[in-house]
C-alpha cells in the first residue's frame, strides 16, 4: 500500500460504533443517526496487511426506529445527495450534520445546491473547515458546539482504562455534555485556540499538555470531544514522569523545549492538520515551543510552573451595577501563586459570602461531574476558577 490519505467513510450505523485497525480503536461514534468518516492514516502498516474492525452496540435500545434497514452504501450509485434531492431543490441553503465529505460530490451533481456545515465535529475541526474554505458552494460551519451546556451529560467526556460501551449519555454525576469548545464558565479551552489557528484569528502556537498520570493509559472519547490536555506545566508530584504535549500550530515547523534543552524540531501545519505531538519527561521549570516559517521565527509560547497557592483572585466583569431587575455582575474567581501566576492544579472548597446590599445568585464551575449545586456558597474551583452570579437588591 502506497503512504497517502486513507479514510474509512461509515454510514448506517445503529449505534455505539467502535472502529479499530489492527486490535488499536482509533474512532467511537455513540449516535445512530449520523454517518461519520474516520482517519485511518497515521495507523495504518504501510507494506503490510491491515485490518479494520467495526464493533456496533445496540443492546441500550435494540428495537430503534432509527435505520432499520439501512446499511453502508456508495454515494456514486445511490447517494444521500439523490435521495433527497427532491425536497432540498426548495431550500435557499441546506444543511449537512457532520458531511462534510459529501460537500465536494454533491455540489458537483447537484450544481444549484449551496450548503452550510450545521453540526460538525470538534475532533475533526480541521477536515470540516478546510473543506469549507476549498468549495465555494459551502458558505460556512458551524460546530456542535461553540459553549457547554447543560443535558446529552458526557457526549463529549473522556474515559480512562474503560472499555464500558461508549453511550450517547452518561450516568449521574455528569450533568455537562463536556464538548463546548468554550466551558460552561466563559472559558476557552483547548480546542477553542486550536480553532483560532485554523482561522486566522491567533499565530502563535498553543501548548496542551496530558497529565503524567494519564499517559500511557487508554484514553477514549467521541468525535463530539476532545485530547484532555491543559495549557498548564503544572503536575505535582509527577517529576521524573513521562507525558506528551501536544502543539497546535499553522507553521512548517515547531521545535519543543523544556527549561532551555530542545526536545526536538518536528514538521506541523497542513502537514500535521495543525497538530504536532511530543513525548517528553515533566520536570519543574518551562516549557517553550517556537514555530518556524520558511526559517524565520513567527512566534512562541511558553508555559512555566506555578507557586503554592497564596491567593484568590476575584476579576468582576463591570465595574458596578445598579438595583434594577436584570442587572448582574459576573466574578472569576481563580487561584494564583506570590506573583499572581494561576494555580491550575489547586483544587480546594472556597466559602462565599456576600455584605452590602447586593445578593449573591449562583456559584458555577466547569467541571462536569461536579455534584455541587449551583445556587450553594461552597464550591470547588476547578483548572480556570468558577464564576460567580452577583446582583444589585432590588427595592
Amino acid at each position: 500500500m502506497a503512504r497517502a490519505e486513507r479514510a474509512a467513510r461509515i454510514e448506517g450505523v445503529y449505534m455505539n460504533a467502535e472502529v479499530s485497525i489492527n486490535d488499536q480503536l482509533v474512532a467511537l461514534h455513540p449516535y445512530g443517526y449520523t454517518s461519520f468518516i474516520v482517519d485511518l492514516t497515521p495507523h495504518l502498516k504501510y507494506g503490510a496487511e491491515n485490518v479494520l474492525k467495526v464493533v456496533v452496540n445496540n443492546s441500550a435500545q435494540p428495537n430503534s426506529r432509527w435505520y432499520s434497514n439501512l446499511v453502508p452504501t456508495d454515494p456514486e450509485t445511490d447517494s444521500w445527495g439523490n435521495r433527497t434531492h427532491e425536497f432540498n431543490e426548495a431550500l435557499d441553503v441546506v444543511g449537512y450534520n457532520y458531511l462534510y465529505w459529501r460537500y465536494d460530490w454533491d455540489g458537483k451533481h447537484f450544481p444549484r445546491r449551496v450548503i452550510a456545515g450545521t453540526e460538525t465535529y470538534p475532533s475533526l475541526a480541521y477536515d470540516f473547515w478546510k473543506e469549507t474554505e476549498r468549495l465555494p458552494f459551502v458558505i460556512g460551519d458551524f460546530v456542535w458546539t461553540s459553549i457547554d451546556y447543560l443535558g446529552e451529560s458526557g457526549i463529549g467526556r473522556v474515559t480512562v482504562d474503560d472499555s464500558t460501551p461508549f453511550y450517547v449519555a452518561n450516568p449521574w454525576p455528569y450533568h455537562l455534555a463536556n464538548c463546548g469548545d468554550i466551558d460552561i464558565c466563559g472559558f476557552k479551552r483547548p480546542q477553542s485556540y486550536y480553532r483560532d489557528l485554523l482561522w486566522g484569528l491567533r499565530t502563535a502556537p498553543f501548548l496542551g499538555v496530558l497529565d503524567p498520570q494519564l499517559f500511557g493509559r487508554k484514553l477514549r472519547f467521541s468525535q463530539w470531544g476532545w485530547e484532555p490536555v491543559i495549557d498548564s506545566w503544572n503536575f505535582p508530584g509527577q517529576e521524573g514522569k513521562q507525558t506528551r504535549v501536544d502543539v497546535y500550530s499553522v507553521d512548517e515547523e515547531v521545535e519543543l523545549c523544556v527549561n532551555g534543552v530542545s526536545v526536538g524540531r518536528k514538521p506541523s501545519g497542513d502537514a500535521q492538520k495543525n497538530k504536532t505531538s511530543f513525548e517528553v519527561t515533566y520536570e519543574p521549570g518551562t516549557i517553550e515551543v517556537v514555530g518556524y516559517r520558511g526559517g524565520k521565527e513567527p512566534g512562541r509560547t511558553s508555559l512555566k510552573i506555578a507557586g503554592a497557592p497564596a491567593f484568590l483572585r476575584l476579576t468582576a466583569d463591570r465595574p458596578e451595577i445598579h438595583s434594577a431587575f436584570g442587572d448582574l455582575a459576573y466574578v472569576t474567581v481563580e487561584i494564583v501563586d506570590q506573583d499572581g501566576y494561576l494555580v491550575k492544579w489547586a483544587d480546594p472548597e472556597v466559602s462565599l459570602e456576600e455584605t452590602g446590599v447586593g445578593e449573591l445568585l449562583a456559584v458555577g464551575t466547569a467541571n462536569p461531574v461536579s455534584e455541587e449545586l449551583y445556587d450553594t456558597r461552597p464550591n470547588t474551583l476547578k483548572q480556570d476558577g468558577a464564576i460567580i452570579h452577583y446582583a444589585g437588591t432590588v427595592y
